[in-house]
């Protein structure tokens, strides 16, 4: 099976791994960092999504391996990560407003769980992935839709996410983030009758959040090394449980 596997730098993690292991499918990458894709568009006739940014073109080359552009008549089947579907947004917007239930910051505003759902589905909605996701709404061949990985177990270092060494509370409340960011993001991909597959619960935490181990000796889309501090991206060691996800949701 032929596969195309649209990203932002989150597309580095299974592009390592694949040329670590490759699978027994045939991926094709094509990434560029934060939010470039969005300078896809569609072909005339539906034949594909090409751009005229220059800049993206080159990312597209860079990571595919020389195809500036994305001919579906090439794929069996495409694979739409990351690209601002991610919990993260969704940690964030809990610091600030938190349901009465989970209320573990006396400074943060109340909000009902279903004001929280609504406006996490409206970040995701507003997602470089949901504009990729309807571009290829004009095309027949299968759509998986993978959220990008859960943040690392040290994100709560960061002064603004303390509020995660809380033991069995804060890991309450990071499980029903993390099941409501999934839940939205399966929502919009069901929208499209795209399949959808969350984090596989063997790469997350007691407390929710991913194992330190699999972000440790993460690369950039350039090659160089992120910071120690990189709470986001994930290693190669990852990408091969996400390849391996990709194989068993597209019976690759």
């Amino acid at each position: 099976m032929r596969v195309a596997i649209l990203s932002n730098s989150h597309i580095n993690m299974i592009k390592l791994a694949a040329t670590e292991a490759p699978p027994a499918w045939a991926p094709t990458f094509f990434g560029a960092p934060a939010t470039k894709m969005r300078g896809l568009v569609r072909l005339p006739r539906g034949r594909g999504l090409h751009t005229i940014d220059p800049n993206l073109k080159h990312w597209l080359s860079f990571t595919s391996g020389g195809k500036a552009s994305i001919d579906y008549s090439d794929y069996d089947a495409f694979v739409v990560l990351g690209m601002g579907l991610r919990t993260h947004r969704a940690l964030s917007l809990f610091c600030e407003f938190q349901p009465a239930a989970l209320r573990m910051n006396r400074k943060a505003r109340l909000i009902s769980e279903a004001a929280f759902r609504v406006e996490v589905r409206e970040r995701m909605r507003q997602s470089t992935a949901f504009h990729v996701m309807e571009l290829l709404a004009d095309q027949k061949r299968p759509v998986l839709v993978i959220p990008a990985p859960i943040p690392s177990q040290t994100l709560a270092d960061r002064a603004r996410y303390r509020w995660l060494k809380k033991g069995a509370v804060a890991a309450s409340a990071v499980a029903w983030i993390n099941e409501v960011t999934f839940t939205e993001c399966q929502s919009l991909a069901s929208a499209f009758n795209y399949r959808f597959a969350s984090q596989p619960p063997e790469a997350i935490g007691r407390n929710g959040l991913a194992l330190p181990e699999h972000s440790a000796a993460a690369f950039k889309l350039t090659g160089a090394g992120y910071a120690g501090t990189d709470v986001s991206h994930m290693n190669a060691a990852f990408g091969q449980i996400i390849l391996q996800v990709i194989g068993r949701e597209l019976g690759a």
